[in-house]
C-alpha cells in the first residue's frame, strides 16, 4: 500500500515498507535545517512543495514549514 501522507503533501508514490527501509529520505526537515545543514538557498525553497505544522516550542509563534528531505538533497 502506498503511504498516503507522502502521497497527498508530497506528490512521491512510495510504499510504507520502502518507507522504512529508506532511511531518512522520505523524513521531513525544517526550512531551517534546509537553510543551514543543506545550505539550499531561501530562493530554491520557494520552489519546493512543503506542509505547516504547529511550532512545538510554542503554538503561538509562526507555523513551521516542513520539506521533504528528498526533495532538499
Amino acid at each position: 500500500p502506498v503511504d498516503k501522507e507522502l502521497l497527498d503533501q508530497f506528490q512521491e508514490s512510495v510504499c510504507k515498507p520502502c518507507r522504512s527501509r529508506s532511511g531518512d529520505l522520505y523524513k521531513t526537515i525544517t526550512r531551517n535545517e534546509a537553510l543551514t545543514s543543506y545550505l539550499v538557498p531561501e530562493e530554491s525553497l520557494q520552489t519546493l512543495k512543503f506542509v505547516t505544522r504547529n511550532n512545538p516550542h510554542n503554538p503561538g509563534w509562526t507555523p513551521m514549514k516542513l520539506y521533504l528531505r528528498k526533495h532538499v538533497l
